[in-house]
């Protein structure tokens, strides 16, 4: 059988687009064609939804072409502004360290004030034999010492009697008189002749309550650097030791 052609002269199309398909594609360019439109058109939409509210327009965002104005998560803390006037790409200045935790050290270039006696004495209704034997709890109380004066004590309210170097780096020679043997339970013998106490350090006796109505203990202290020097400080005060009698 010949193949029929067209007056035109041409062969007809042996193939043609199902209608449907061609509605189909026609259709979903319209659905792109919406999808692309401009944002700019969604910020005028939202700065007219914002004045028919009774706000101001969105601003645009430097640098943000869309015209959109980025807004906080609701119930999102805000962005912290810069303190105290600093920018960014300033670098912002150092706080003090706090000092709360560091040592702070008696600084006198004299001996003696860098020296504390420290005394024990019993809680009330204890005596020193609970404190000493018992090992019972006790109250230390620290003294200030000042080159040429004296300290009073009450024996019969005194447990333990010491020394300490509160210097920060310094060590200090210590001789104590041959009158704290009178009173002491037991003492280090290094205290009658000369001992050195290096920084932070120092050196407790047990005392013994003697009825006595006074004994006074002499106390030299020097700079354990300057005692080979020609002529070193030494400086010393008094340990003035005294059984009160009630109402005293």
């Amino acid at each position: 059988m010949r193949q029929m052609r067209r007056s035109d002269g041409h062969a007809p199309a042996t193939h043609r687009r199902p209608a449907g398909l061609l509605a189909f594609c026609c259709g979903l360019g319209a659905v792109l064609s919406g999808l692309a439109a401009p944002l700019p058109a969604l910020a005028q939409s939202a700065d007219v939804n914002a004045i028919l509210g009774g706000d101001a327009p969105a601003q645009s965002a430097p640098g943000d072409p869309s015209g959109i104005r980025p807004q906080a998560f609701p119930g999102a803390s805000p962005s912290p502004s810069p303190a105290n006037g600093v920018g960014a790409g300033q670098v912002a200045p150092q706080a003090a360290a706090p000092r709360g935790n560091d040592e702070r050290w008696v600084t006198s270039d004299h001996p003696a004030e860098n020296l504390a006696v420290i005394s024990v004495h019993p809680l009330p209704g204890e005596s020193c034999q609970d404190v000493l034997f018992d090992i019972r709890p006790s109250t230390r109380v620290r003294h200030d010492v000042s080159a040429g004066a004296s300290l009073d004590f009450d024996l019969g309210e005194l447990c333990l009697l010491g020394i300490r170097n509160e210097s920060d780096r310094r060590t200090l020679v210590v001789r104590v008189g041959e009158e704290l043997k009178t009173v002491a339970i037991v003492s280090d013998s290094r205290l009658n002749s000369g001992i050195a106490l290096g920084p932070g350090r120092e050196i407790m006796t047990p005392i013994r309550p003697l009825d006595i109505t006074a004994l006074t203990i002499g106390v030299e202290a020097v700079w354990d650097d300057q005692i080979d020097a020609a002529n070193p400080v030494i400086e010393s005060f008094g340990l003035r030791l005294a059984k009160r009698t009630p109402g005293s």
